[in-house]
């Protein structure tokens, strides 16, 4: 019922099987391929079609947006790959997310769920720092209740307005967006000037001037 509410909100949803082995690692196998549902939205037939019988959990392609233009995103502190010191940093920054709807995952790690305007990507690189992740983008996610999953609060997900940009601003990482804003000007000037060689050589010729070496 969870997962035919969400799809129902405009998501694709992916039918999963969960299980733990005797070392504690979790297996997450999708019972489908869902590649086709990153970039398109999953029609009815494809959601009844799945093996829902054999299921015990289900996950979001964060890809895809609901029908009000939201994407899923989701801080992920994982407990299990990480060392200590990782988890207790980590355990720290999520005091500075925006209140939302927090769940506990199958690994006794925490999601803290979000709806962004602006389509976010996934991001890794703070992992083994603070244990935290953002899943996004072509990411699936498991929710609650799947197997496992438990719901620790009633609040729904939080909106915000770019889950990216937050998740990167409290964690301290380096905006891309931005990066990528500063980087392009730079790109186009040198294709231009390597299109126009008489300029270098007049900007050349200035400099020296200036410098008086032709005095």
């Amino acid at each position: 019922e969870a997962a035919k509410r969400y799809y129902e909100d405009g998501f694709n949803v992916v039918a999963v099987k969960l299980s733990i082995a005797s070392d504690g690692s979790v297996e997450k196998k999708p019972l489908v391929n869902w590649s086709a549902w990153i970039n398109r939205r999953q029609t009815e037939e494809e959601f009844e079609a799945q093996p829902w019988s054999t299921a015990d959990g289900f996950a979001i392609v964060c890809s895809w947006p609901n029908k009000d233009g939201l994407y899923l995103a989701v801080v992920d502190l994982d407990v299990k790959k990480v060392s200590a010191d990782a988890k207790r940093r980590g355990e720290k920054l999520l005091d500075r997310f925006p209140i939302t709807r927090i769940e506990r995952t199958i690994s006794n790690g925490l999601h803290y769920d979000y709806l962004s305007r602006v389509k976010p990507q996934p991001v890794s690189e703070a992992h083994d720092s603070c244990a935290l992740e953002l899943i996004a983008g072509p990411k699936l996610c498991i929710m609650a209740p799947s197997k496992g999953y438990k719901n620790l609060n009633d609040n729904p997900p939080r909106v915000v307005e770019d889950a990216e940009e937050m998740f990167r601003e409290i964690v301290r990482l380096p905006n891309q967006k931005l990066l990528k804003i500063e980087k392009e000007p730079k790109e186009k000037l040198e294709r231009w000037l390597n299109q126009n060689p008489r300029i270098i050589w007049f900007l050349y010729d200035l400099r020296n001037r200036r410098e008086g070496v032709y005095d």
